[in-house]
């Protein structure tokens, strides 16, 4: 989902279609006024080609993850997911070619009640379960792809699909001995300059598969940002309890290790926080700059997750909550608990630390999944 508003582009794979706009492929052209329109993405509010005129006349932002480019301006929602760049004679959404920011920051009224996390996490499973059937519902999906990465966030949305969608397709890599493991069994049908540019500016998209032919796949992605359990603001809470975020686990939390390396010790928050809302304020506000996954030509990522009604529900936690969260995983633990508890057993024991295939090879053959699904292992 990336488009290029200037008269040449540096990406030769971009596709030229007006004599100022190229984009990547996987979008779709229709006529509005005489004037091509063009849109990508998906919406869990909507179904986007239905909606168009309310976009682009009325203000509509549904939620999701899409983009509607007419009359050289572009539309998005509250939540816009990808970011926005000022060029000479134009912009973009393509990072690492300008660092003139255009901010998407939205005014939202926040509640202030303080719930527990047994609350916290009835309704964040609520959400994520209304995210995905709506995402079912409002776009045309052949076949869903499922990928488990070992991790917290990938297993939640795992459960959550196999609670729900049975006829799925799941993906699993197991590393050979000596392997290198960072690309979680990453596929590629093909290659092209601006993958290679992404590749180096935007961390997101060096573990995405890419195949030619249209496909969706579930994301874990910014579970940690959304619910406000992202190591930034983990360290903005511990600026405001005027000590170190790894000096506020044990050894048994999930993030233990994960937060005693050196580059997650240096806390960067440069903000002094008077109050507890001051601090909470700071963390919810960072959803708005953390860019992580969008689609890239015919490969479109789902991301239940990137929800801002997931964020004000983190919101009414007490720091000391937040807190426990960000340790642990604790509410999506619980939603795991709920729904689909079998799966439990294959999380590894430490975010991305040590064996965390262990309990997934110890477990794997325990697990009963629908005949219907269709399982790779590689």
């Amino acid at each position: 989902m990336f488009f290029y508003y200037r008269v040449n582009c540096p990406f030769d794979n971009m596709k030229k279609v007006e004599y100022n706009l190229f984009l990547d492929e996987g979008w779709t052209t229709v006529i509005k006024n005489g004037k091509k329109l063009y849109y990508k993405g998906y919406s869990t509010e909507c179904i986007l080609e239905d909606s168009l005129e309310k976009i682009i006349n009325e203000n509509y932002k549904p939620a999701g993850i899409w983009c509607v480019l007419y009359n050289e301006q572009v539309f998005y929602p509250i939540m816009r997911g990808y970011p926005l760049y000022r060029l000479d004679n134009g912009y973009t959404n393509i990072p690492g070619l300008s660092d003139q920011v255009i901010s998407s920051e939205a005014d939202i009224n926040l509640d202030q009640t303080i719930i527990s996390l047994d609350d916290a996490a009835e309704l964040v499973g609520e959400i994520l379960i209304d995210n995905i059937l709506k995402f079912l519902n409002y776009n045309e999906i052949s076949n869903l792809n499922v990928l488990y990465s070992m991790g917290l966030d990938s297993l939640t949305i795992w459960a959550l699909v196999d609670y729900l969608k049975k006829d799925y397709n799941l993906h699993i890599c197991i590393p050979k001995p000596g392997k290198n493991i960072d690309f979680m069994g990453r596929k590629r049908d093909y290659t092209h300059s601006l993958i290679k540019h992404l590749d180096k500016h935007c961390w997101g998209y060096k573990m995405t598969s890419l195949y030619k032919q249209k496909n969706y796949y579930t994301t874990g992605f910014y579970s940690e940002r959304i619910q406000l359990r992202e190591v930034t603001n983990g360290h903005a809470i511990a600026k405001f309890y005027k000590t170190d975020l790894h000096k506020m686990v044990n050894k048994n939390d999930y993030l233990y290790y994960f937060l005693q390396r050196p580059n997650n010790k240096i806390n960067t928050c440069d903000t002094n926080f008077t109050s507890e809302k001051e601090c909470k304020d700071y963390c919810f506000n960072s959803i708005f700059h953390d860019y992580q996954m969008w689609h890239i030509d015919n490969n479109f990522h789902l991301s239940p997750f990137y929800d801002i009604r997931i964020s004000a529900i983190c919101y009414r936690l007490s720091l000391e909550d937040l807190v426990k969260n960000t340790a642990n995983g604790i509410l999506q633990r619980k939603i795991i608990e709920k729904y689909n508890p079998q799966l439990l057993s294959l999380l590894a024991d430490y975010k991305n630390e040590g064996h965390i295939y262990k309990n997934f090879l110890k477990n794997w053959n325990k697990i009963k999944l629908n005949e219907s699904t269709c399982i790779n292992i590689s």
